[in-house]
C-alpha cells in the first residue's frame, strides 16, 4: 500500500506540474494574442467592448451606426490577463522551491493556488481569438461620430453674386408646413457627446429625445426649438463607465439635459438641403450656457422617410453640433482629459399638433 500510495502521489505530482505548465503556456498565448489585437486595432482603447459598433458614411444621414458588432479589446483585460499569467508563474516557481526545501504544508497550499491560477489562465486565449474571428470594421468606418461642423462647416452666406442667400431667409420657402414639429424617436434620431476621459475618447449616447421646433419655412431665423434628454440614460459602451458618467452629471439631482434653439443665421442652400449657424441655450446641471452651433436641415422625401421608418407624411432631418467648454460648466475638469466636449443632436422631426 505504501508503494502504491507513493506511486499515485508521484503521478499526481507529475500531472499537476504538467497542468501548470499548460496553463502558463496558454496564459502567455492569451497575453500575446490580446496585445497583438490591441495593437492592430490602432487605437488606445482602455476598456474592452465585446459589441463595439462603428459609424459608416450614409447618403441620407451622413453617418450611421453599423449593424454588425466587433470585439474590441482594451488595456483593462490586457492588464488583468498579464497579471493572472505573472501570478501563476510566480506561484509555480514558489511551489518548486518549497518542494525542494521540503516544506509540505505550505507547498500544498501554494500548489493549490498555482493550479487554480493555471486553470483560469487556460482560457486566456479565448477572448483574443474571438476578437480576431470577429474581424475588423469596413475601411471607411470611424469609431467616433463626426460632428455636423466637421462634415459641413457653417460658413457666412455670400453677400453678392450667383447663389446669394440672405442670412435670415431661404431663396424659396421650404416645401413643408409651418408651425410645430416634434421629435420622432426613430433609430435615426440621436444625441451624442464626444468625451475624453479615463485615457480614452468615446461617444456617449442619450435616449430618448423629447423636443420640438416651431418652424417658419420662409424666414428660418424665426424658427425656435427645444429638446431634452435624460441625463441618467447616458451610454458609453462600458457599464462601469456609464455609472461614473451619470455620477459626473449628478443625474439624480439634475435629471434632464436641455437645449434650446434661440437664433438661426447664415442660412445657405446646398444641393441636398441647408446649412446654418445658430445660437442656443444649453441647460446642464442647473446652469444655462450660450452655445454657438453649426447645423444642417434636409426635407425628407417619401423614399427617405420610408428608409428611416418614418410613417408621417412629412419629415425634416435636422442636425446640430457644438463644442462645450468644460470650464464654463459645473463639471469637474479633473474628470476629463480634454478641455471641451463635442455634442451632436440629429433629429427626425414630424408635424405635431398645435399647442
Amino acid at each position: 500500500m505504501g508503494n502504491a500510495a507513493f506511486g499515485a502521489e508521484k503521478r499526481f505530482g507529475a500531472l499537476s506540474s504538467r497542468w501548470m505548465m499548460i496553463g502558463v503556456a496558454l496564459g502567455a498565448l492569451g497575453v500575446a494574442g490580446w496585445l497583438a489585437r490591441w495593437l492592430l486595432q490602432g487605437e488606445s482603447i482602455v476598456y474592452s467592448d465585446i459589441a463595439r459598433s462603428f459609424w459608416v458614411p450614409d447618403a441620407t444621414l451622413g453617418w450611421v451606426a453599423t449593424e454588425s458588432r466587433w470585439v474590441w479589446l482594451g488595456l483593462d483585460g490586457l492588464g488583468l490577463t498579464g497579471g493572472l499569467w505573472l501570478g501563476t508563474v510566480t506561484l509555480m516557481v514558489i511551489t518548486f522551491r518549497l518542494n525542494r526545501e521540503r516544506r509540505p504544508k505550505l507547498f500544498k497550499t501554494v500548489k493549490v493556488l498555482a493550479l487554480m491560477g493555471a486553470s483560469v489562465a487556460m482560457v486566456a486565449p479565448v477572448l483574443p481569438a474571438w476578437a480576431f474571428l470577429s474581424g475588423f470594421p469596413p475601411a471607411d468606418a470611424v469609431r467616433l461620430l463626426p460632428s455636423a461642423a466637421e462634415v459641413v462647416p457653417a460658413a457666412p452666406a455670400p453677400t453678392s453674386g450667383p447663389g446669394t442667400v440672405t442670412p435670415v431667409s431661404v431663396a424659396k420657402p421650404l416645401p413643408v408646413a409651418s408651425g410645430r414639429w416634434v421629435v420622432d424617436n426613430v433609430p435615426a434620431t440621436l444625441v451624442v457627446a464626444r468625451i475624453s476621459a479615463g485615457g480614452e475618447e468615446f461617444d456617449a449616447k442619450f435616449t430618448p429625445t423629447k423636443g420640438e421646433i416651431v418652424l417658419d419655412p420662409v424666414v428660418l431665423a424665426n424658427t425656435r426649438g427645444k429638446l431634452e434628454v435624460p441625463a441618467a440614460s447616458i451610454q458609453t459602451g462600458v457599464d462601469m463607465r456609464n455609472g461614473h458618467a451619470a455620477g459626473y452629471l449628478e443625474a439624480e439631482k439634475f435629471p434632464a439635459i436641455a437645449l434650446g434653439l434661440a437664433k438661426i443665421s447664415d442660412v445657405r442652400e446646398g444641393p441636398t438641403g441647408y446649412t446654418f449657424a445658430a445660437m442656443g441655450e444649453l441647460g446642464l446641471m442647473g446652469k444655462s450656457l450660450s452655445v454657438a452651433m453649426s447645423g444642417t436641415l434636409v426635407v425628407l422625401d417619401a423614399a427617405k422617410r420610408k428608409e428611416l421608418t418614418v410613417t408621417a407624411p412629412e419629415a425634416l432631418l435636422v442636425t446640430v453640433s457644438f463644442k462645450l467648454a468644460i470650464a464654463d460648466t459645473t463639471l469637474n475638469r479633473k474628470n476629463f482629459d480634454a478641455d471641451d466636449i463635442t455634442l451632436t443632436a440629429r433629429l427626425v422631426l414630424v408635424p405635431g399638433a398645435a399647442q
